[in-house]
């Protein structure tokens, strides 16, 4: 029996391919220092939280939509989501990325075999600032920011 070609290999960025740098716990505390709200939430639960987010517009309204949703399950008083988002994102350095371990070989193997696409969940902005970090936004044949 043959083995079926792979014309196509197709990447997810955030936790795939790369890791933040930053200090999860710092950004976090950063942000609602900034916003002015007390801390209601770790980042474990934050990003819990999200998963029970529905589809946003942009990166800041899924994290106002994610801030609403943990907020709600862990009793945070939070009037405006939305300054807890914008504190949120103005805390993290998208540039201050890094490739997982392996991410980097796997991504120049497939390039190898085929065509290789990313499908990613964030606004094209924010991903573009982390694969010019990584200098990996010419590795891929087409770009889907979902």
């Amino acid at each position: 029996m043959t083995t079926p070609s792979i014309s196509t290999v197709c990447f997810d960025l955030d936790g795939t391919l790369l890791t933040y740098d930053q200090d999860p716990d710092a950004v976090l505390a950063t942000a609602f220092a900034d916003a002015g709200v007390e801390q209601f939430c770790e980042p474990s639960q934050l990003w819990a939280a999200a998963d029970e987010v529905e589809d946003a517009d942009d990166d800041i309204d899924f994290l106002t939509r994610t801030f609403r949703t943990a907020g709600e399950r862990h009793d945070g008083e939070i009037d405006s989501p939305d300054v807890l988002a914008r504190a949120y994102d103005d805390a993290t350095d998208h540039t201050a990325v890094s490739f997982r371990p392996g991410a980097q070989t796997a991504l120049e193997r497939a390039r190898e075999h085929g065509r290789v696409g990313l499908i990613t969940n964030g606004g094209r902005a924010t991903q573009r600032q982390k694969l010019d970090a990584l200098d990996i936004h010419d590795a891929f044949d087409t770009h889907v920011y979902a």
